[in-house]
């Protein structure tokens, strides 16, 4: 019966140790690839565009509290798995205008991030 019980705690454990080492980690919007070159330091402003059913609205945010504020906001965004849905009337866009090379942007539709042609669900 010990040696059942030692067999059962083992392979618990190398199961354990197994999830713990092969886990994923989150990926967040500002950790992609695409994005890692937007430091805070750098952000000199972003201009914040949405397009909706009524047409279009933007605005620069150029107070640094605020810009800490955006760039934290889409650093808590998880990406998520590959979509096939799309929308065409709630798209914001985050150009982030950066002092040490070009500026950087982040396209946002309903729920989901587009990276290049592909859509990714946010959580």
């Amino acid at each position: 019966m010990k040696k059942v019980l030692l067999i059962i705690c083992t392979l618990l454990l190398a199961l354990i140790i197994f999830a713990i080492l092969y886990r994923e980690d989150p990926i967040t919007i500002m950790s992609h690839e695409k994005y890692k070159d937007i430091i805070i330091d750098d952000i000199e402003s972003i201009e914040y565009i949405r397009y909706t059913e009524g047409g279009s609205d933007s605005r620069l945010i150029e107070d640094k509290e605020e810009i800490i504020k955006t760039y934290n906001y889409l650093n808590s965004k998880r990406i998520g798995k590959e979509t096939d849905q799309a929308c065409e009337d709630n798209t914001k866009v985050y150009k982030f205008n950066l002092s040490s090379s070009p500026s950087i942007s982040i396209e946002i539709e309903c729920d989901w991030i587009i990276i290049g042609n592909e859509r990714y669900i946010l959580e």
